[in-house]
């Protein structure tokens, strides 16, 4: 779980502005330097936080959450009962916006390095899969892993999303339609 998220630290943010205004005004109080110097913090300090919401923090700025349900839309439209979704994310906030809309419950697979292949490898043949989905959002998944993924499976489709992407494998010698709203990128990984 990440503690440090924009989500997250902006409920303490309240907080943590009453401490640097108190911070402030307990700077040399009464005097006339203290005073010239208590206006520059102040004003300082509300530079530095009007600059980073507006130049360097992308929190406001991106469309994380819509592009996570664009996604989900691309798996829907695309999913048969013979794909399996193999994830590599953060936790299991894509669940909602998938057809069941219940965390937790869905028999996807998660991988996310070379060592959870072998794994991978046994859900697609014990269930008989004809295609992977593969779904990548806030982590990324190790160069050897996507090696991997190119080697045993064949790359039919690829969406990219801001953050996110999903790769539509084809399991070797199975016939598989291309999904819809596709590109091939093979260099992505």
């Amino acid at each position: 779980v990440q503690l440090l998220t924009h989500k997250n630290l902006l409920v303490s943010l309240p907080a943590a502005y009453l401490l640097v205004a108190r911070g402030i005004t307990s700077v040399l109080p009464g005097k006339t330097i203290g005073t010239a110097l208590q206006w520059s913090l102040a004003l300082g300090f509300a530079a530095v936080c009007l600059f980073n919401l507006l130049f360097t923090a992308d929190y406001y700025s991106t469309p994380n959450k819509e592009q996570l349900r664009a996604a989900a839309a691309f798996i829907n439209e695309n999913e048969t009962p013979e794909t399996l979704l193999v994830r590599c994310d953060i936790d299991d906030r894509l669940d909602y916006y998938l057809n069941d809309r219940v965390p937790g419950v869905r028999g996807d697979a998660d991988a996310c390095t070379a060592e959870d292949f072998p794994a991978l490898m046994n859900r697609v043949e014990e269930g008989g899969y004809r295609q992977v989905f593969y779904f990548m959002s806030h982590k990324q998944p190790t160069p050897e892993l996507v090696s991997r993924l190119k080697t045993e499976f064949d790359l039919v489709g690829y969406k990219p999303f801001y953050r996110t992407w999903v790769a539509v494998y084809r399991v070797n010698g199975e016939a598989v339609d291309a999904p819809r709203n596709t590109s091939r990128d093979p260099e992505r990984g």
